[in-house]
């Protein structure tokens, strides 16, 4: 939600591990669009290496927005065959 892309933060901060936050207002759209929205954003994070994607917001519905995610995660690894993730909802 803020206004610096993954690719301008990486060429800011070379060799530096990005940690971006889950935007809460992505989980208020349709559940197709934050499946494909964590896919992209794991695709472009996880392009450069040294990623870390965290959620500190209050979701609306916590179980069933981060089980979507989940899915993004899912749809992430099959497409670009990327199993180096860890992703567990606790």
């Amino acid at each position: 939600m803020g206004d610096l892309a993954l690719t301008e933060a990486r060429r800011a901060w070379p060799g530096k591990t990005l940690c971006v936050n889950f935007p809460g207002g992505k989980l208020y759209r349709a559940d197709e669009e934050i499946v494909s929205y964590a896919a992209e954003l794991l695709r472009e994070g996880m392009a450069g290496g040294r990623f870390l994607l965290t959620f500190s917001e209050d979701f609306p519905q916590p179980e069933p927005s981060l089980r979507l995610v989940a899915e993004g995660v899912a749809r992430y690894q099959k497409e670009d065959g990327n199993k180096a993730l860890l992703f567990e909802l606790v």
